[in-house]
């Protein structure tokens, strides 16, 4: 089924799989990492419309990038909150892994934005200390005392 001509125009969606080729599925290479700077290195606004749309006609919010993070990892390291929640809404899981034991958060905590975050917790993560000392060791203070919060609220609720 073809995506919808109303609200967001989608022309170059098809040319961009075309051209590109790429084994993925559609939301991996909306989200994919190579595609999120423009040729001066200039970061392109969050795709929220494209994403919405391919979840919207049952793409899969679980799918990987070419170099296997979750969608959800792709998202939170470039801090697109709205992204992430849009995903998780649509069954992506904040739990999955990269092999190495990457996961959301650390990919939130890296990219600094506190929204990003905060869809990672609403998601259902359980915050450790570890990532309490990430975001301190990231200078992200803000996000660590947020995080320190968080952890303690989730420890009392136990």
């Amino acid at each position: 089924e073809p995506l919808p001509q109303g609200g967001a125009r989608f022309s170059g969606l098809g040319t961009l799989f075309e051209r590109h080729r790429l084994p993925q599925a559609a939301l991996a290479v909306a989200l994919d990492y190579d595609y999120q700077y423009d040729d001066r290195g200039k970061a392109k606004p969050e795709p929220i419309e494209i994403v919405k749309a391919l979840l919207e006609h049952h793409a899969d919010p679980r799918a990987r990038c070419k170099y296997g993070d979750t969608l959800i990892m792709c998202a939170a390291a470039n801090g697109y909150h709205r992204t992430v929640r849009a995903l998780i809404a649509h069954g992506g899981n904040v739990h999955a892994c990269e092999s190495d034991g990457s996961n959301a958060m650390q990919c939130a905590i890296s990219s600094g934005d506190m929204e990003t975050v905060k869809e990672i917790v609403e998601g259902g993560w359980q915050v450790n200390a570890l990532e309490v000392q990430n975001a301190a060791d990231w200078r992200h203070p803000e996000i660590h005392e947020y995080l320190a919060s968080v952890m303690a609220q989730q420890a009392a609720a136990r």
